[in-house]
């Protein structure tokens, strides 16, 4: 039932009641009144509202891919960065990229309120989620230039990863293994290691960079800029195949679980612009991987250095035949493939009293490219000081050679060297005996000579094998040879442009008609005169053709346009006198 009440007007001074109306009370119409009445305190409210400074997460909840990169914003409204920097807390499960920037500014105008304004700073970070489950970016505090604010936590669902408008999982598209040797490996064992990563060509992959590994114990050389890519069909599916070959070795034995490696590449969505085909980028990750090393034999030979591998040690003398006095280089070398890493110094030499000794100093040479593949070199300069004749070497060291799994002895032969009496016939006399003579680790200082063991200064010229052919090379040529060339090199330009100068001046030249005209009234005059002069009355009769064309170039001398000028229009005397003449 609606609400009614009677309402009573008067009209005039009569007071005298004229009519009465009946009125209903609508709900709908106080609804409406106290819709307004709202309104009107939010419009109040609405630009003190649009002043507020937050700082949030945008979005601030959803899923993430799990090894997909995604990106979220840190949005700062009304305010900025302290220092224009931003210390995110630690977040498990999440790696984030350094953020991009994006600034604006929006307006709004209302009815006398004024205008008001609201100004947004974005940072948008790439991120990657590693974990399985759930990731929460927890609450944390963030100093602005209005204050410290606090930003609210956001959580993410971790879901898998997924390629393209249909869905496909990232594991069916792009997978990847790593390949050790079957069997258990030696401590300093060089192995062969392979990264083998299948991509489906029907999403376009590209790769992002090199393999990312944490491979700690494991030593291994750079993986290569270009890998070995191949064909493969898998389900109906063309796979392109890449493999990646290193070697590595672990220093120390036991049994170690290696960490998955990492491999960021980028996919075709599906999706297309005028730009081309829209990529999502994603890491692909291997799985765990378990390696066993084994330790060396024990007891080991007393001059066993380190050296795990194959290798071959090589001597020689340079020169086998000398007077006393002069330098014998004597060389050891040990190269092969290996643990270099724990390989520094060769082993002792003895030499007889006999010599004086230069201390050696080991030199390692490790091949381009390469960790496992060195030459360490030592030369000992030995000075005779009697004739005869001596023995250098033979020299040992062991090494470990882990394809038979056994300890094995490098030698070398012994190097035979013959001293001649000196061109004076006199020699030092030093007490006989043998001495011993040890290498330096390489990068440390020589170790000191022994019992009566003289080490006098390096000799100026050591003798060595002969330098190795190379590319022949330009002889260098004096500046004073080559100035005189120098200053013709520049003249001939400089005397090109003079011409052109000349040649675009001659024919630019507003002057050019009069000069042409000029040149030809000579002409013509001693024309002129050669046939007046002249009996011949055939010759005679041309002196009006030449009477006309010296009118006509006489006019183009004086720059008169008439075809039929006037003795009135040459400004010289002379010349008009001269024309009425003619």
């Amino acid at each position: 039932m609606m609400p009614i009440h009677w309402e009573s007007q008067r009209s005039g001074n009569k007071g005298e009641l004229s009519r009465k109306r009946l009125l209903y009370i609508n709900p709908f119409h106080n609804g409406v009144r106290i819709f307004h009445f709202l309104f009107f305190i939010f419009y109040l409210l609405f630009p003190i509202l649009l002043s507020a400074q937050t700082v949030k997460w945008e979005p601030s909840s959803g899923s993430l891919a799990r090894d997909q990169v995604s990106r979220i914003n840190l949005v700062f409204e009304n305010c900025k960065p302290k220092d224009g920097t931003v210390a995110l807390p630690q977040i498990n499960g999440l790696e984030i990229g350094d953020p991009g920037s994006n600034s604006s500014v929006s307006f709004s105008f209302g009815s006398g309120q004024g205008s008001s304004s609201r100004s947004t700073i974005t940072l948008t970070y790439p991120v990657r989620p590693t974990g399985t489950d759930k990731i929460v970016i927890p609450s944390f505090q963030i100093e602005t230039t209005e204050g410290t604010m606090t930003v609210p936590s956001a959580t993410f669902t971790i879901g898998e990863p997924t390629v393209g408008r249909g869905q496909t999982r990232l594991e069916d598209v792009a997978n990847s293994r790593l390949v050790f040797p079957q069997r258990t490996v030696w401590a300093g064992e060089v192995f062969s290691l392979t990264y083998n990563l299948a991509l489906a060509e029907r999403y376009s992959p590209r790769l992002s960079g090199l393999p990312e590994w944490d491979s700690t114990p494991l030593i291994i050389e750079d993986w290569p800029q270009k890998p070995k890519i191949t064909g493969e069909l898998r389900n109906g599916q063309s796979f392109a195949m890449v493999n990646y070959e290193v070697r590595a070795f672990c220093p120390q034995a036991g049994t170690f679980a290696l960490p998955p490696l990492s491999q960021s590449v980028a996919l075709a969505t599906g999706r297309s612009s005028i730009f081309g085909s829209d990529y999502n980028q994603y890491t692909i990750r291997t799985d765990t991987a378990n390696i066993t090393v084994k330790a060396l034999p024990q007891p080991a030979p007393a001059n066993f250095s380190g050296a795990v591998g194959q290798f071959t040690l090589k001597a020689r003398a340079v020169p086998e035949k000398v007077a006393v006095g002069e330098p014998i280089t004597w060389t050891l070398d040990l190269s092969g493939t290996g643990n270099w890493s724990a390989v520094n110094a060769l082993p002792p030499r003895s030499v007889s009293k006999d010599f004086r000794v230069v201390q050696p100093r080991a030199q390692k040479t490790t091949h381009p490219g390469t960790l496992f593949d060195a030459v360490l070199s030592e030369d000992v300069v030995l000075i005779p000081t009697k004739p005869g004749k001596y023995q250098l070497g033979p020299v040992g060291v062991s090494v470990f050679n882990p394809t038979t799994g056994v300890y094995e002895v490098l030698h070398t032969d012994a190097i035979t060297v013959e001293i001649l009496p000196a061109a004076n016939g006199t020699a030092p006399v030093v007490p006989t005996g043998n001495t011993s003579v040890s290498s330096a680790p390489t990068g440390d200082k020589p170790l000191p000579s022994t019992g009566d063991l003289v080490t006098p200064p390096e000799p100026a010229a050591i003798p060595r094998d002969p330098l190795p052919a190379a590319a022949p090379v330009a002889i260098p040529v004096d500046l004073a040879n080559r100035l005189p060339w120098l200053i013709v090199a520049g003249i001939w330009p400089l005397l090109g442009w003079v011409i052109l100068a000349y040649r675009n001046a001659r024919l630019t030249d507003p002057l050019l008609p009069r000069r042409k005209a000029r040149e030809r009234l000579l002409r013509i005059l001693a024309l002129a005169t050669r046939q007046l002069a002249s009996s011949d009355n055939s010759t005679s009769q041309k002196i009006p053709s030449l009477l006309l064309a010296w009118q006509r170039d006489a006019a183009i001398l004086w720059n008169i346009a008439d075809a039929v000028p006037h003795a009135g229009q040459f400004k010289d005397t002379r010349w008009a006198q001269l024309w009425r003449d003619t």
